[in-house]
């Protein structure tokens, strides 16, 4: 294997541990924004009693729930969303080997017309 393809194998193992670490980290800094938003927003309001206060932070407390990643959403989820994830997960790297291989191909094709034009 040449120093291309060892490129293409060390990108596409970055990108099968990186990807669900970002989208991990990405969902949880979204849903901490929400709660931060929500959480400033209910507590700037006056409120005629406490309770009606304490719903509102328990609003905003299970907005961030339903938001952050868990492990169960996985373990839970049906098929057709394990096919969309599936799909987000390996389609930009069978994209990613299908362009870098029509690109390498055709810059040796065209390197070999070169060469068979200069002898």
């Amino acid at each position: 294997m040449g120093g291309w393809g060892r490129l293409g194998i060390v990108i596409s193992v970055f990108w099968l541990v990186g990807a669900p670490l970002w989208a991990i980290h990405d969902t949880n800094t979204r849903a901490v924004d929400a709660y931060g938003s929500c959480y400033s927003g209910a507590s700037s309001i006056q409120y005629p009693n406490e309770a009606d206060r304490q719903r509102q932070l328990d609003w905003c407390h299970s907005l961030l729930e339903s938001m952050q990643f868990k492990w169960e959403t996985i373990r839970y989820a049906n098929e057709s969303d394990t096919g969309v994830a599936a799909l987000m997960y390996f389609g930009p790297l069978v994209a990613f080997w299908l362009v870098g291989g029509t690109i390498l191909g055709t810059i040796r094709w065209i390197g070999r017309g070169f060469r068979r034009a200069t002898r």
